[in-house]
């Protein structure tokens, strides 16, 4: 977040969420147009405060929000009524500071940021001093490196996805995510298990079509983690124990594109420079007559209910080759535990959905250059 001037643009306005269609059957179930933020926080003009790469954002009790921001490495806190902000951590490698802040998430009264880079876990009281700090251990060789943290601990447990690579034929990262679980003070435990994320097996744009998320019972105790690729149109579940459960089929997904179409689109990218560089050069020299194309391209829980929130692929929208990357606008499906959709939600085109906090939908903005804008939408959930 680089500050331009002394003061900071903020709008704080009414939620508007408003139903544009309902149908009768559950495959077609009510689409949903998110629109209006209750917080919009950055700018597109001058003199404002900007945020480079956010990649969490936690509401806390006041009614603030703490938002890490990896591209300067900050741990921020935001109070939308009066547009302050306070800075918590920044670049660094002592108490407080980080080499990489990746994750971001609320633990009892505690506020924890996880740096991948110096496997630390950095926890901050609500004055926003530094409480404690855990190192993890090295997982076995081969799992990867911890670095896309799961959130809030499950079952007193901490889970992260762990990418390791290898660089097949045709020149990209064939990128395997595994479930790995640590202990509370940082100890490897086990890995539950994996799903690989490969471009020319998922088609265009579909790197990146994984995710990590918490289940709930239907009491609201955290029981179950997820993990799923995209290739099919399922998510895996697995127990606190590492037992895998029957997975969660999302029957009401619609069909992804045709390969054609699909490939149809990331030319058009690449035609007009939106995509460049060795991603270009490794699509260009890609095979149009292999691969699939996923079913979805990200998904996230509520922290609260535990309902999941799934993206369904969409070629304008999830075409960038990264691991992770950024997945703006497109459809949203609240899923039930049965897998049938519940509602559809069709995001603003240029934002970027990080998370769901009990039906308040937390993310970013990509504003005109790309900076991202703090962007929070009170979703207004039926009945």
């Amino acid at each position: 977040m680089r500050p331009t001037s002394p003061f900071i643009v903020i709008a704080t306005l009414g939620a508007l969420v408003s139903v544009v269609g309902s149908l009768p059957t559950a495959a077609q179930s009510p689409l949903i147009t998110v629109s209006s933020p209750s917080v919009y926080l950055g700018a597109e003009s001058a003199g404002a405060m900007t945020f480079t790469r956010i990649r969490a954002v936690v509401p806390l009790p006041d009614g603030r929000f703490a938002v890490a921001d990896a591209g300067d490495e900050l741990l921020v806190i935001v109070d939308p009524s009066s547009g302050s902000t306070e800075d918590w951590g920044w670049k660094g490698s002592g108490p407080g500071e980080f080499r990489s802040l990746q994750g971001l998430w609320r633990d009892g009264t505690v506020l924890v940021a996880f740096d991948p880079r110096a496997m630390r876990l950095t926890s901050f009281s609500p004055d926003g001093q530094v409480d404690a700090t855990t190192r993890l251990t090295n997982p076995p060789p081969g799992t990867g490196h911890p670095d896309m943290p799961l959130g809030a601990p499950v079952g007193g447990k901490l889970y992260f996805g762990a990418l390791s690579g290898t660089q097949p034929e045709g020149g990209f990262s064939e990128d395997v995510l595994t479930l790995v679980r640590y202990s509370a003070s940082g100890e490897f435990e086990a890995s539950l298990g994996s799903v690989v994320n490969l471009l020319r097996h998922y088609a265009p744009g579909a790197v990146g079509a994984h995710a990590l998320s918490p289940a709930a019972s239907i009491a609201g105790a955290l029981s179950e983690v997820y993990l799923g690729d995209g290739s099919e149109p399922v998510v895996r579940r697995f127990s606190l124990t590492g037992t895998e459960l029957d997975p969660i089929v999302l029957s009401d997904l619609p069909e992804p594109p045709s390969r054609a179409a699909a490939w149809e689109v990331l030319e058009r990218k690449l035609d007009e420079g939106i995509l460049s560089g060795r991603w270009a050069a490794a699509l260009e020299a890609q095979p149009r007559g292999v691969g699939e194309v996923p079913h979805y391209s990200a998904f996230v829980a509520d922290a609260v209910d535990g309902s999941l929130w799934v993206k369904e692929f969409d070629a304008e929208s999830d075409y960038r080759p990264l691991p992770g990357g950024r997945k703006p606008g497109g459809v949203w499906h609240r899923i039930d535990a049965a897998g049938r959709t519940l509602e559809r939600y069709a995001m603003p085109d240029r934002f970027v959905l990080l998370g769901v906090e009990g039906g308040q939908l937390l993310g970013y903005t990509l504003g005109s250059f790309d900076e991202h804008i703090l962007t929070v939408f009170d979703a207004v959930i039926p009945d």
